[in-house]
Protein backbone atom coordinates (compact mmCIF):
# COMPACT_ATOMS: atom_id res chain seq x y z
CA UNK A 1 0.00 0.00 0.00
CA UNK A 2 1.23 3.34 -1.23
CA UNK A 3 -0.47 6.20 -1.32
CA UNK A 4 0.42 10.16 -2.95
CA UNK A 5 0.80 13.01 -0.81
CA UNK A 6 -2.89 14.55 -0.90
CA UNK A 7 -4.35 10.61 -0.36
CA UNK A 8 -2.82 10.20 3.08
CA UNK A 9 -3.63 13.39 4.19
CA UNK A 10 -7.72 12.70 3.21
CA UNK A 11 -6.47 9.12 4.76
CA UNK A 12 -5.40 10.83 7.75
CA UNK A 13 -9.17 12.44 8.06
CA UNK A 14 -11.36 9.83 7.48
CA UNK A 15 -10.09 5.85 7.53
CA UNK A 16 -7.55 5.91 10.66
CA UNK A 17 -6.48 3.66 13.89
CA UNK A 18 -7.70 1.47 16.29
CA UNK A 19 -4.60 -0.70 18.04
CA UNK A 20 -4.23 -2.99 20.42
CA UNK A 21 -7.52 -4.18 21.54
CA UNK A 22 -9.32 -7.98 21.65
CA UNK A 23 -13.38 -7.77 20.59
CA UNK A 24 -15.62 -8.73 23.99
CA UNK A 25 -17.57 -10.50 21.38
CA UNK A 26 -14.37 -12.66 20.66
CA UNK A 27 -15.25 -16.87 21.07
CA UNK A 28 -12.48 -18.78 22.59
CA UNK A 29 -12.91 -21.70 20.20
CA UNK A 30 -13.24 -19.50 17.07
CA UNK A 31 -10.37 -17.27 15.12
CA UNK A 32 -11.27 -13.48 15.42
CA UNK A 33 -9.56 -10.85 13.41
CA UNK A 34 -9.28 -6.85 13.37
CA UNK A 35 -8.20 -4.88 10.55
CA UNK A 36 -7.10 -1.29 11.41
CA UNK A 37 -5.02 1.21 9.34
CA UNK A 38 -4.14 4.43 11.38
CA UNK A 39 -2.50 7.03 11.96
CA UNK A 40 0.16 8.49 14.65
CA UNK A 41 0.54 12.48 14.50
CA UNK A 42 4.22 12.42 16.07
CA UNK A 43 6.14 14.73 17.63
CA UNK A 44 10.48 13.61 17.22
CA UNK A 45 12.88 14.65 19.29
CA UNK A 46 16.35 13.97 20.29
CA UNK A 47 19.80 13.37 18.12
CA UNK A 48 21.62 10.97 15.31
CA UNK A 49 25.13 11.04 15.30
CA UNK A 50 26.69 10.31 11.68
CA UNK A 51 30.00 10.61 9.94
CA UNK A 52 31.23 11.98 13.46
CA UNK A 53 28.60 14.94 12.96
CA UNK A 54 26.11 15.10 15.48
CA UNK A 55 22.59 16.66 13.85
CA UNK A 56 19.42 17.28 16.37
CA UNK A 57 16.41 16.19 15.84
CA UNK A 58 13.22 18.55 16.35
CA UNK A 59 10.56 17.43 14.43
CA UNK A 60 6.74 18.41 14.64
CA UNK A 61 3.68 16.86 12.86
CA UNK A 62 3.23 19.46 10.32
CA UNK A 63 7.16 19.67 9.65
CA UNK A 64 6.48 16.01 8.67
CA UNK A 65 3.24 16.24 6.68
CA UNK A 66 4.87 18.94 5.07
CA UNK A 67 7.78 16.66 3.44
CA UNK A 68 5.87 13.13 3.21
CA UNK A 69 5.75 11.83 -0.05
CA UNK A 70 4.39 8.95 0.39
CA UNK A 71 3.99 5.95 3.53
CA UNK A 72 0.96 3.65 5.40
CA UNK A 73 0.59 2.66 8.94
CA UNK A 74 -1.74 -0.22 9.71
CA UNK A 75 -2.28 -2.81 12.47
CA UNK A 76 -3.79 -6.01 12.20
CA UNK A 77 -4.34 -8.91 15.33
CA UNK A 78 -5.37 -12.88 14.98
CA UNK A 79 -6.92 -13.87 18.13
CA UNK A 80 -7.91 -16.98 19.59
CA UNK A 81 -8.74 -17.75 22.88
CA UNK A 82 -6.07 -16.83 25.24
CA UNK A 83 -3.57 -16.07 22.63
CA UNK A 84 -3.62 -12.90 20.06
CA UNK A 85 -0.67 -12.48 17.52
CA UNK A 86 0.20 -9.42 15.71
CA UNK A 87 1.83 -7.37 13.34
CA UNK A 88 2.21 -3.52 12.79
CA UNK A 89 3.80 -1.98 10.08
CA UNK A 90 4.89 1.57 9.29
CA UNK A 91 6.29 2.96 6.11
CA UNK A 92 7.43 6.72 5.02
CA UNK A 93 8.57 8.43 2.43
CA UNK A 94 9.72 11.94 3.15
CA UNK A 95 11.77 14.33 1.08
CA UNK A 96 12.90 17.76 1.54
CA UNK A 97 15.66 20.15 -0.57
CA UNK A 98 17.97 23.45 -0.14
CA UNK A 99 19.33 25.78 -2.55
CA UNK A 100 22.80 27.16 -2.97
CA UNK A 101 25.15 28.96 -4.50
CA UNK A 102 25.78 25.73 -6.37
CA UNK A 103 22.30 24.43 -7.25
CA UNK A 104 19.84 22.13 -5.31
CA UNK A 105 20.50 19.81 -2.89
CA UNK A 106 17.64 17.20 -2.38
CA UNK A 107 17.40 14.84 0.89
CA UNK A 108 15.07 11.88 0.60
CA UNK A 109 14.41 9.73 3.51
CA UNK A 110 12.40 6.13 4.13
CA UNK A 111 11.42 4.50 7.44
CA UNK A 112 9.91 1.54 7.80
CA UNK A 113 8.82 0.23 11.46
CA UNK A 114 7.60 -3.37 12.07
CA UNK A 115 6.15 -4.97 15.21
CA UNK A 116 5.24 -8.07 15.59
CA UNK A 117 4.48 -10.57 18.12
CA UNK A 118 1.82 -12.59 20.13
CA UNK A 119 0.11 -11.72 23.78
CA UNK A 120 -0.79 -14.23 26.05
CA UNK A 121 -3.69 -13.79 28.60
CA UNK A 122 -2.90 -15.10 31.88
CA UNK A 123 -6.01 -13.89 33.90
CA UNK A 124 -9.23 -12.22 33.24
CA UNK A 125 -11.45 -10.57 36.00
CA UNK A 126 -14.99 -9.61 35.82
CA UNK A 127 -15.57 -6.22 37.71
CA UNK A 128 -18.63 -5.90 40.21
CA UNK A 129 -19.90 -8.99 38.71
CA UNK A 130 -21.20 -7.32 36.28
CA UNK A 131 -20.70 -7.29 31.98
CA UNK A 132 -17.28 -5.47 32.16
CA UNK A 133 -13.92 -7.83 32.67
CA UNK A 134 -10.42 -6.47 32.79
CA UNK A 135 -7.61 -9.05 31.01
CA UNK A 136 -3.62 -9.05 32.22
CA UNK A 137 -1.79 -10.30 29.09
CA UNK A 138 2.01 -10.41 28.42
CA UNK A 139 3.53 -10.17 25.39
CA UNK A 140 6.87 -11.48 23.60
CA UNK A 141 7.93 -10.55 20.08
CA UNK A 142 9.99 -7.94 17.98
CA UNK A 143 10.58 -4.40 16.72
CA UNK A 144 12.13 -4.39 13.14
CA UNK A 145 13.84 -0.84 11.93
CA UNK A 146 15.07 0.24 8.43
CA UNK A 147 16.28 3.95 7.68
CA UNK A 148 17.70 4.89 4.57
CA UNK A 149 18.68 8.22 3.64
CA UNK A 150 19.68 9.83 -0.24
CA UNK A 151 21.46 12.92 -0.64
CA UNK A 152 21.58 14.52 -4.45
CA UNK A 153 23.96 17.18 -4.64
CA UNK A 154 23.67 19.09 -7.56
CA UNK A 155 27.51 18.84 -8.96
CA UNK A 156 28.16 15.39 -8.49
CA UNK A 157 27.05 11.83 -7.48
CA UNK A 158 24.14 10.75 -5.21
CA UNK A 159 25.40 9.61 -1.47
CA UNK A 160 23.21 6.67 -0.17
CA UNK A 161 23.27 4.74 3.41
CA UNK A 162 21.18 2.13 5.17
CA UNK A 163 20.76 0.86 8.52
CA UNK A 164 18.40 -2.13 9.62
CA UNK A 165 18.25 -3.37 13.15
CA UNK A 166 15.89 -6.13 14.88
CA UNK A 167 15.17 -5.45 19.09
CA UNK A 168 13.66 -8.31 20.79
CA UNK A 169 10.75 -6.91 23.12
CA UNK A 170 9.03 -8.07 26.01
CA UNK A 171 5.87 -6.43 27.89
CA UNK A 172 2.34 -6.71 29.21
CA UNK A 173 -1.06 -5.11 28.32
CA UNK A 174 -4.19 -4.18 30.61
CA UNK A 175 -7.79 -4.82 28.70
CA UNK A 176 -10.49 -3.31 30.69
CA UNK A 177 -14.20 -4.11 28.93
CA UNK A 178 -17.12 -1.91 29.55
CA UNK A 179 -20.30 -4.58 28.46
CA UNK A 180 -19.72 -4.69 25.18
CA UNK A 181 -18.77 -1.16 24.00
CA UNK A 182 -15.89 0.35 25.38
CA UNK A 183 -12.24 -0.90 25.79
CA UNK A 184 -9.63 0.75 27.48
CA UNK A 185 -6.40 -0.75 26.89
CA UNK A 186 -2.74 0.19 28.48
CA UNK A 187 0.54 -1.85 26.51
CA UNK A 188 4.07 -0.76 27.31
CA UNK A 189 7.21 -3.23 26.03
CA UNK A 190 11.08 -2.95 26.71
CA UNK A 191 14.41 -4.21 25.57
CA UNK A 192 17.55 -3.09 26.77
CA UNK A 193 20.70 -4.90 28.09
CA UNK A 194 22.56 -3.61 25.01
CA UNK A 195 22.31 -7.24 23.35
CA UNK A 196 21.02 -4.79 19.87
CA UNK A 197 19.81 -1.71 20.98
CA UNK A 198 21.42 -0.11 23.60
CA UNK A 199 17.93 0.53 24.80
CA UNK A 200 14.24 1.12 23.86
CA UNK A 201 10.58 1.40 25.40
CA UNK A 202 7.46 1.89 23.89
CA UNK A 203 4.54 2.77 25.52
CA UNK A 204 0.58 3.08 24.51
CA UNK A 205 -2.64 4.26 26.39
CA UNK A 206 -5.83 3.26 24.00
CA UNK A 207 -9.96 4.06 24.19
CA UNK A 208 -12.11 1.90 21.78
CA UNK A 209 -16.01 2.36 20.90
CA UNK A 210 -17.65 -0.61 19.70
CA UNK A 211 -20.47 0.79 17.51
CA UNK A 212 -20.96 -2.97 17.15
CA UNK A 213 -19.08 -6.53 16.48
CA UNK A 214 -17.32 -5.28 12.98
CA UNK A 215 -17.10 -1.54 13.41
CA UNK A 216 -15.32 0.70 16.22
CA UNK A 217 -13.70 3.98 16.55
CA UNK A 218 -10.67 4.62 19.12
CA UNK A 219 -8.01 6.98 20.10
CA UNK A 220 -5.31 7.21 22.32
CA UNK A 221 -1.48 8.11 22.73
CA UNK A 222 1.63 6.68 21.69
CA UNK A 223 5.94 7.07 22.66
CA UNK A 224 8.59 5.03 21.67
CA UNK A 225 12.05 5.74 22.70
CA UNK A 226 15.03 4.09 20.46
CA UNK A 227 18.26 4.22 21.64
CA UNK A 228 20.55 2.24 19.25
CA UNK A 229 24.61 2.58 18.56
CA UNK A 230 26.54 0.87 15.77
CA UNK A 231 30.48 1.74 14.97
CA UNK A 232 33.01 3.98 16.63
CA UNK A 233 34.40 7.37 14.69
CA UNK A 234 33.47 8.07 11.51
CA UNK A 235 31.68 4.99 11.57
CA UNK A 236 29.72 5.26 14.28
CA UNK A 237 25.82 5.56 14.24
CA UNK A 238 23.60 6.55 16.79
CA UNK A 239 20.37 7.48 16.76
CA UNK A 240 18.55 8.65 20.06
CA UNK A 241 15.04 9.79 20.00
CA UNK A 242 11.92 9.84 21.57
CA UNK A 243 8.79 9.54 18.54
CA UNK A 244 5.33 10.79 20.45
CA UNK A 245 1.83 11.98 19.90
CA UNK A 246 -1.89 11.35 19.91
CA UNK A 247 -3.29 8.34 17.80
CA UNK A 248 -7.20 8.22 15.88
CA UNK A 249 -8.70 5.93 13.83
CA UNK A 250 -11.01 3.28 13.31
CA UNK A 251 -11.24 -0.79 13.13
CA UNK A 252 -12.86 -3.34 11.37
CA UNK A 253 -13.70 -6.81 12.90
CA UNK A 254 -14.56 -9.91 11.69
Amino acid sequence: MKFSKKFFLFYVYLIIFSLFNVSAYADADTWHFILAPYVWFTWDTGHLTTLNRKIDIDLTPKAITNALDSGFQLHFEANKGRVTWLVDPTYLEMSGSSRGALGTTTIKYKQALVDFGGFYRFNSYLINNSNSRLDVEGFLGGRYWYLESKILPPLSRAFTGDKKWLDPVVGGRLLYHIKDNWLFSLNGNIRGLNLISKFTWQLKAIALYNFNRYFGIGAGFQALYIDYKDGKGLTEFHLRKTTYGPMVGLVFSF
